[in-house]
């Protein structure tokens, strides 16, 4: 195969993944697919998320909602997508940075030809709905039912914290960014559970400091106008 040719197939590759992954979060309602950690070529991504929206198409009536928005999907063999996804880019960018090179054999394999099996790192069941970030994070090496298990927890108050979650965080940031001029952002080895309790502790902290020296600014008032009075 000459390289014009060899050019053209992984563009193929990489449309039909950028295909797929409409077709998947178009099912599903996600906010985003991010595929980017698993290091795959674009024509094994396009087989997992294929699979993905078949599962949709048989198992639908399992599901306990019937569209995930605002929770973004992450496929990843362990927590490095939970800890780095941070759910604003959409589909179309993220496979935009994949490697489109091809392998060899074989349906799942990683770039560097080896199995997927091989590198997978289990994901506590807790963490693998994130109502704080807003991510659901899927093995690749879990089989489709694990994944409908997985799905399936997800119900209409899932959706619900998870709403109310972001707006708090949206109010705890406001006050903080406007009362020191600064501008937060979570870093990658932070999750979005401790950022998030962390953000919640520091704007209580504002609050009480405010509520303090406005109290003692009313005693000093008074103590004034007490003493103008005499």
């Amino acid at each position: 195969m000459d390289l014009d040719e060899e050019i053209k197939k992984r563009q193929a590759h990489r449309m039909d993944a950028r295909a797929a992954a409409l077709v998947a979060r178009r099912a599903f309602g996600f906010a985003s697919i991010n595929g980017t950690h698993l290091g795959w070529s674009s024509e094994t991504l396009a087989k997992c998320l294929l699979s993905l929206a078949e599962l949709h198409e048989e198992h639908a009536k399992a599901l306990k909602v019937d569209n995930f928005y605002p929770l973004s999907l992450v496929l990843s063999h362990g927590m490095k997508g939970l800890d780095e996804y941070d759910g604003d880019d959409h589909d179309e960018k993220r496979l935009n940075q994949i490697d489109t090179s091809t392998t060899a054999s074989g349906d799942y394999e990683n770039e560097d030809g080896t199995n997927q099996f091989d590198r997978r790192t289990a994901i506590p069941q807790d963490l693998r709905i994130d109502l704080y970030g807003g991510v659901i994070t899927l093995s690749p090496a879990s089989t489709p039912l694990q994944w409908l298990q997985t799905l399936s927890n997800v119900t209409p108050s899932s959706l619900d914290i998870l709403r109310k979650h972001r707006k708090n965080l949206q109010t705890y940031l406001d006050l903080i960014q406007n009362t020191w001029n600064v501008k937060m952002i979570r870093g990658h080895t932070c999750l979005s559970r401790e950022y998030y309790h962390f953000i919640m502790n520091l704007y209580e902290n504002i609050v009480d400091t405010n509520e303090t020296t406005s109290t003692k600014h009313e005693e000093s008032d008074d103590t004034d106008k007490k003493a103008l009075a005499l």
